[in-house]
């Protein structure tokens, strides 16, 4: 498709001048436009408005996430993206982040200009799981078909890494008020820290000391145990030594500290980890003290609509099997064996959860529901951090 010039002009692309950062955004991109022909106008009465407008000469009008892709096309330096937009999922996926940033417009500043405007369509959590999966697939693909000897270890972290942003998207879209672009940087996905006035309590969690204990620990399990584990012969062992190791100095140490950091900012972040060994039973441990980045979106995304439809047994084992299916991913699929074990692992925690509830009261046994709830997440974890995974993807870490 040949570049298109400023000799003629080849349509007009309407915009919401009552926004600041779509007035902004026009700014920037105004020299591009005129150069290529576009000529921006904005609406008579923006604020009313959904989406920016594309009207080309031709009569085609394109509205929102479909504008920007046709004048990607048009443009020769962002023709690449055009391609993009034609892979599996990604135009969905375009749609839907346009329509979140347009509905908050007003409030992408800091401060709300206008009231905030609801989305015409509001994406549907089966909508964002399709999207979802289908962006993790592609991940995949792209790794193994553009680098088909990228490492076990590189695979899990761009796996990882596109479940993280799945999860941050979902985490982003569905409070009622609009996140700060802060919560980007943020690795957990309590959105609604990031709207809270600053006058609201901070969490109370452990210290900076302590999770630079953790971070010591960590380092320690990862340059000296480990590795003596894998020079000795035993890979399995080297290999829960280094993902202890990585657990213990991320989520204890290097994320605990990014939290007092934004807790000193004013932001009630609460911590990736809130201190799973003060856990009083199976259902907190997996609700509310471990993990809380997966949990927290688990929550809003998975268990509370499936307990909604399902009922509150089938609806829980079922959300347990979902959780189970996402670690496969980024277990069994860099490992390339082990199908099935961690699904497994978290069927097992579903029933426990049942059990629980039914044989023990809320407050009654608390040493019991404590042995309880840790005998079953700790005698099946092998099954969820296997020995292929262990020998294959971590191992090698600590391998001389």
């Amino acid at each position: 498709m040949p570049d298109i010039n400023a000799n003629t002009e080849h349509g007009k692309l309407f915009y919401d001048d009552t926004c600041r950062f779509c007035r902004e955004s026009i700014a920037r991109l105004r020299p591009v436009l005129n150069r290529y022909g576009i000529k921006p106008e904005p609406f008579a009465n923006g604020a009313t408005e959904p989406e920016m407008r594309l009207r080309w000469n031709d009569g085609r009008e394109f509205g929102g996430a479909d504008a920007a892709i046709f004048l990607t096309g048009h443009i020769w330096w962002t023709r690449p993206l055009r391609g993009l937009a034609f892979l599996p999922g990604i135009r969905p996926l375009a749609h839907l982040i346009y329509r979140q940033i347009a509905s908050r417009r007003h409030c992408l500043n800091g401060a709300c200009e206008l009231p905030l405007r609801k989305p015409r369509v509001r994406p549907s959590l089966t909508m964002m799981w399709t999207v979802a999966l289908i962006l993790v697939a592609t991940v995949y693909g792209t790794v193994r078909v553009s680098y088909p000897h990228a490492t076990p270890l590189a695979v899990m972290w761009a796996l990882a890494l596109a479940q993280w942003i799945v999860f941050k998207v979902i985490a982003w879209t569905r409070p009622t008020t609009t996140p700060h672009w802060r919560f980007f940087t943020w690795v957990g996905m309590d959105a609604e820290a990031f709207t809270a006035p600053k006058a609201t309590p901070l969490p109370k969690h452990g210290s900076v000391w302590q999770a630079l204990g953790f971070l010591v620990i960590g380092a320690l399990l990862l340059g000296i145990a480990a590795p003596t584990a894998v020079d000795h012969g035993h890979l399995a062992i080297g290999g829960a030594l280094t993902m202890t190791g990585i657990v213990v100095s991320l989520h204890f140490g290097i994320f605990a500290m990014m939290a007092k950091g934004w807790n000193r900012l004013g932001y009630p972040v609460t911590p990736i980890m809130r201190a799973p060994w003060l856990t009083t039973g199976l259902a907190e441990f997996w609700g509310t003290r471990w993990n809380r980045a997966f949990s927290d979106v688990a929550r809003i995304a998975v268990f509370r609509p499936l307990v909604r439809r399902l009922g509150t047994a089938t609806g829980t084992l079922a959300g347990f099997l979902v959780s189970g299916v996402a670690h496969e991913l980024v277990i069994s699929v860099p490992a390339r064996a082990g199908w099935g074990l961690p699904t497994l692992y978290f069927a097992i925690q579903g029933l426990g959860v049942l059990v629980e509830r039914s044989l023990f009261a809320k407050e009654s046994h608390p040493i019991l529901r404590r042995c309880y709830a840790w005998f079953l997440i700790l005698a099946p974890a092998p099954l969820l951090f296997h020995r292929p995974f262990l020998e294959n993807v971590i191992a090698p870490l600590t391998h001389h």
